[in-house]
């Protein structure tokens, strides 16, 4: 076994943003007896070491960092972990109560167990398994300057206690929902909560906001697998490329009104030209025309339109009474914008690509009679 007191000192005193001095201080020590705590120089006495780990709110264990500890509590998570798994409640039960006497300080056992009690009231729905995983998930907050894990995080367990608040107290669940609601990723959620509340107008309107989200996103992850799928250059992927683009080109006829001037047309000319360049890839080269045609027809549409309707007024599905902004990322003028779109990825000097821009500016040309 291994000691890092001085390490776990300095890492922790920058942690909580203190200066050696500042330390110092606290404790009522010079700064050149902390300057060799950290430095290995010195080691604290016992009473200051208990004062050092109340301060940084961590256990004598984690302060003095004995590798032999920490594996025997990651064997404990671990076994907390399979047993929960394996839907074996009671002795992840008696586990988790062993793990916490023995580091009621550590993140990591505090979120295990925080999880098992997750698991186990999801199965069972028995309110005091609800209230024993929010208290040790809020608990482990207070710790999470120790998690290393990057799939944990405050909004991740903040997620899980607003889940678990749904059925006792959903206002509370609320809050923590829109406290966490970065770049409106929550909505769905909010929307469940407030639908079990009763309150049907306002889950619509998160409803329809989560909605309306996830049919922008799919757009750019369209675009994005599609263009992937080309430069793998097998026949298979094509194929997959094609049908995908064609089923999103369907999706957006679906959800949105075509007879009306809007974004429609500017997304339905990027699904085009991303088709046009699967089928320049598949050596498909009349068809590629065809599809620059339609997408060029759909550009100049929208670029001549004055008065161009809103997102929200040719979406069918919006019940947000036109409230949410939907931002236009090719730009005030569509040709402009599908353009420099092609620019940033001829950088690549694809030849499919490099065939889908030269029709295009064939097009282009014989619109404007050059």
């Amino acid at each position: 076994m291994s000691l890092k007191v001085a390490e776990n000192i300095k890492r922790y005193r920058k942690e909580m943003k203190l200066t050696q001095e500042e330390l110092a201080g606290v404790l009522g020590v010079t700064i050149g007896a902390v300057s060799k705590w950290e430095n290995g120089g010195n080691v604290p006495d016992i009473t200051t070491l208990m004062e050092l780990a109340n301060l940084f709110n961590v256990s004598m264990d984690e302060l003095v960092g004995f590798d032999l500890t920490s594996k025997k509590m990651d064997d404990m998570c671990m076994s907390i972990e399979k047993l929960t798994h394996a839907h074996q409640f009671e002795r992840a039960e008696e586990e988790s109560g062993s793990a916490l006497l023995r580091y009621p300080h550590a993140f990591k056992v505090l979120y295990t167990c925080g999880n098992m009690y997750y698991y186990k009231y999801m199965k069972y729905l028995k309110e005091k398994d609800s209230e024993r995983a929010i208290d040790l998930f809020q608990t482990s907050l207070n710790y999470i300057a120790q998690n290393h894990d990057a799939e944990i995080n405050e909004y991740t367990i903040k997620f899980k206690v607003a889940f678990l608040y749904r059925r006792t107290n959903p206002e509370k669940a609320l809050e923590l929902l829109r406290e966490i609601n970065y770049d409106n990723c929550n909505d769905n959620a909010i929307g469940v909560v407030l639908r079990q509340m009763g309150r049907t107008k306002d889950a619509l309107h998160h409803f329809s906001i989560a909605h309306m989200r996830c049919f922008s996103e799919q757009q750019a992850i369209v675009y994005n697998l599609a263009s992937t799928l080309c430069e793998t250059g097998k026949c298979a992927n094509l194929e997959k490329a094609l049908e995908l683009v064609d089923a999103e080109i369907t999706i957006v006829k679906l959800h949105m009104q075509a007879d009306k001037i809007s974004f429609y047309q500017e997304i339905q000319a990027v699904l085009l030209i991303t088709k046009a360049q699967v089928l320049s890839c598949l050596e498909d080269l009349e068809s590629m025309e065809n599809c620059i045609k339609e997408a060029y027809r759909f550009i100049k549409q929208y670029d001549e339109t004055e008065k161009k309707c809103s997102f929200t007024q040719v979406y069918k599905f919006d019940f947000t009474n036109g409230e949410v902004p939907i931002h236009n990322a090719i730009g005030e003028k569509a040709l402009e914008g599908i353009e420099e779109m092609f620019f940033r990825n001829m950088e690549r000097k694809k030849k499919p690509l490099q065939r889908v821009w030269d029709c295009w500016q064939m097009i282009k040309n014989q619109e404007e009679g050059k």
